[in-house]
C-alpha cells in the first residue's frame, strides 16, 4: 500500500519526484543566467579592432602606417588592458558585482578603468597626484568612480604609494598596471596581432619585418608588440622612445610638471621610467632607444590634429620617432606607430594653451579664465597705443585752444579741471593695465586653478584703484594739467612754467 501525504494527497513518492525536479530546474535557471552573464562578459572581451592607416605630414618621403588606439570606445590604447584584465578576474571568480577596484594612474588608464567597472557593476578609485588635467577627472567621474588626489610632488610614486596603503586596509583589486604581464598580454593578443594580420594581408612578401616606436610607460605596450610580432612569425625592430626636455617656456609654467616623474622630460603624459616591472630592456632582442624633443613632440601632435586626428601628446611623441626613424630602414620593413589616445583629455593643458604656430588656435573654453583675458588683453596692442596718442592728442589740443581763445592778460596756466582729470585717469588705468596684463601673462599659467579668478580681478581693481590715486597725487602737488607744461618741466626742469 503506497502512502500518501496528509496536506496534498500525493504519494510520498511522487512529492519527492517532484521535489527532485524543481531543483533540477532552478539549477538550470541558475547556469542559464551565469551562462547569460558570461556571454555579456565575452561580448565585452572582444573590443572591435582599430584601423591601421598610413599618415604622411609635410616633409616625410613615406607614410607612417598607424594604429589608431584613440578610436577605442573609450579613446585610448588602455580600454584594452583595462578590459583584458577585469573580465579575466571577473571571469575567474575573483570580483563580483559591488567589489572596488583601485588603481595609480594619472589619465588614461583610470579612465578606462572606470568605464570597465561601470560596465561590470563594480566600485572604482583612482589614485594620482593632484595637478592632473580636469577633463581626465570628470571622464573618471562621469563613469561614476572616485578620485583621491597626493601630493603633487611626490608624483606618481606618491599616489603607488597611497594606494598600496590603502589596500592594506580595506578588501579591494588591484590591477597593477605596472607589473601586471596581463597587461602585456592583452596588446599581444590583440593590438599586435591585429597590426600583423594587417601586414600579411596587405604587404608584398618581401616584408619580413615590422619595425615600430613607443614610448614606454608601463612598457605593456612595447613588451606585448614585441611578442605579438615574433608570434606571427615576423622579424621585428623595437625602438623605445624618450622624450628629452628642450627647456619650457615661461609662458606654460609647469606645463605637466613633476605629475610622472622621469629622468627625461615631464611634458608627454603617460611616458614615464622607474615603475614598470614589466619590460625589461635586456629581454627584447635588437631594442634601440631613440631621443624626440618635447618641443617636436608637441608641435608633431598639433600638425596631426590639424590633419585631421584628435590626438595626444604621446601620439606626436611616437610619430615624431617613426619619422625619424624611417629613412634608416630598409625596403623589407613595415614601419608602424600606436596613436594612443584621444586630445579631448587634454584641452586645458598645455596641448593647446601654448599653441604658438603660424595658424594661432582659438582658445577653447577648456582653457583657464586667466589665460583667455590676458589673451584677449595683449592681442589689443594696436588699440591700446592708439588709445594713449589718441589721450595724448586731446589734452595738448585741449590746453592748446586755451591758449587761443584766452585773453592776453589771462595766465594760460590753470587749475585742474574736471575734464583734464579725467583724461588724465584713463591714461594712469591704460598704462597700469598695460603693466599688469603683461606681468600676469609671465607668472598667470604657474597659479593654481582656484586662485585663477582672484588674480584676474585683482589685474582689473589694483590698476583702477592706482589710476584713482595717481591723479589725486598728481592734482594735490601740482597745478599745471596740459602734457605741454608736462613736457616743459622734463625739458627744462630749472625754469618757471610758461605765463
Amino acid at each position: 500500500m503506497i502512502r500518501t501525504t496528509r496536506r496534498s494527497g500525493l504519494p510520498v513518492l511522487g512529492a519527492r519526484l517532484l521535489h527532485v525536479y524543481t531543483a533540477k530546474m532552478s539549477f538550470k535557471t541558475s547556469r542559464a543566467a551565469v551562462a547569460s552573464t558570461d556571454s555579456k562578459i565575452e561580448s565585452m572581451l572582444e573590443l572591435a579592432p582599430t584601423p591601421l592607416i598610413p599618415i604622411q605630414l609635410d616633409g616625410c618621403m613615406c607614410p607612417i602606417w598607424c594604429k589608431c588606439e584613440f578610436m577605442n570606445p573609450c579613446g585610448s590604447t588602455k580600454d584594452r588592458i583595462a578590459t583584458f584584465i577585469l573580465v579575466k578576474a571577473w571571469r575567474e571568480g575573483v570580483i563580483q558585482r559591488g567589489d572596488v577596484v583601485a588603481e595609480v594612474s594619472s589619465g588614461s588608464t583610470s579612465i578606462a578603468m572606470a568605464m570597465v567597472c561601470a560596465q561590470l557593476g563594480l566600485k572604482f578609485i583612482a589614485f594620482m597626484p593632484e595637478g592632473v588635467s580636469r577633463e581626465r577627472i570628470v571622464m573618471i567621474q562621469g563613469f561614476g568612480g572616485q578620485v583621491r588626489f597626493t601630493e603633487k610632488s611626490l608624483g606618481m610614486q606618491g599616489a603607488n604609494a597611497a594606494c598600496q596603503a590603502f589596500a592594506a586596509c580595506t578588501k579591494v583589486f588591484l590591477p597593477r598596471q605596472f607589473q601586471n604581464m596581463d597587461n602585456a598580454r592583452a596588446h599581444r593578443q590583440t593590438t599586435a596581432s591585429e597590426i600583423a594580420r594587417w601586414v600579411k594581408a596587405n604587404s608584398p612578401p618581401s616584408i619580413d619585418t615590422i619595425a615600430f616606436t613607443s614610448g614606454v610607460g608601463t612598457g605593456g605596450t612595447m613588451v606585448g608588440l614585441y611578442h605579438g610580432f615574433l608570434d606571427h612569425d615576423f622579424k621585428v625592430l623595437p625602438f623605445a622612445v624618450r622624450p628629452i626636455s628642450s627647456g619650457k617656456n615661461i609662458l606654460c609654467a609647469d606645463c605637466f610638471s613633476s605629475l610622472e616623474q622621469c629622468s627625461f622630460s615631464s611634458r608627454i603624459p603617460g611616458v614615464l621610467d622607474g615603475m614598470s616591472q614589466i619590460y625589461k630592456p635586456n629581454e627584447i632582442e635588437h631594442l634601440r632607444q631613440i631621443e624626440v624633443s618635447d618641443q617636436m613632440a608637441m608641435s608633431t601632435t598639433r600638425a596631426l590634429i590639424r590633419q585631421g586626428f584628435p590626438l595626444g601628446p604621446s601620439s606626436g611623441l611616437n610619430v615624431a620617432a617613426a619619422l625619424q626613424v624611417a629613412p634608416t630602414l630598409g625596403d623589407n620593413v613595415r614601419l608602424v606607430t600606436i596613436l594612443c589616445d584621444r586630445m579631448e583629455r587634454y584641452f586645458s593643458t598645455e596641448l593647446f594653451t601654448d599653441w604658438s604656430d603660424a595658424n594661432q588656435l582659438p582658445h577653447s573654453e577648456g582653457n583657464s579664465v586667466l589665460n583667455s583675458v590676458l589673451n584677449s588683453v595683449l592681442n589689443s596692442g594696436a588699440p591700446l597705443g592708439a588709445a594713449y596718442c589718441a589721450i595724448l592728442y586731446q589734452m595738448s589740443h585741449s590746453h592748446n585752444s586755451e591758449h587761443v581763445h584766452s585773453k592776453p592778460n589771462q595766465a594760460s596756466r590753470k587749475s585742474p579741471s574736471f575734464r583734464h582729470g579725467v583724461r588724465l585717469f584713463i591714461l594712469n588705468a591704460i598704462l597700469y593695465g598695460a603693466c599688469a596684463a603683461f606681468i600676469g601673462a609671465i607668472v598667470g599659467d604657474s597659479l593654481p586653478e582656484n586662485a585663477q579668478f582672484k588674480v584676474v580681478l585683482a589685474l582689473f581693481v589694483v590698476p583702477f584703484v592706482l589710476a584713482i590715486i595717481s591723479t589725486v597725487l598728481h592734482f594735490k602737488s601740482h597745478t599745471w594739467t596740459s602734457v605741454d607744461d608736462m613736457a616743459e618741466r622734463l625739458l627744462h626742469p630749472h625754469q618757471t612754467p610758461r605765463q
